[in-house]
């Protein structure tokens, strides 16, 4: 039996985030199953600087100048 434990939610505000992660704990809590508070954590990554490592990659946003000369953003998935 395989097991699919780790994973990523996503969203644009600290509120989202914490919403999501209360309807999660519902859902799981109905499967009898129940988050890992020492391994699970909230990262920003609005501020280019905060990452994560997941699946041994390690994740990160950052800005990039197009040709054009305006900023975009790209997340990095760089090797642990």
């Amino acid at each position: 039996m395989r097991y699919a434990d780790d994973f990523v939610i996503m969203c644009r505000t600290k509120n989202e985030a914490l919403e999501s992660i209360q309807v999660l704990k519902a859902i799981m809590k109905k499967l009898d199953l129940e988050i890992n508070t020492e391994k699970s954590k909230l990262v920003s990554l609005w501020n280019d600087t905060n990452g994560f490592d997941f699946l041994d990659l390690h994740h990160r946003k950052f800005p990039v100048m197009n040709k054009g000369g305006s900023k975009v953003y790209v997340m990095s998935h760089i090797s642990k």
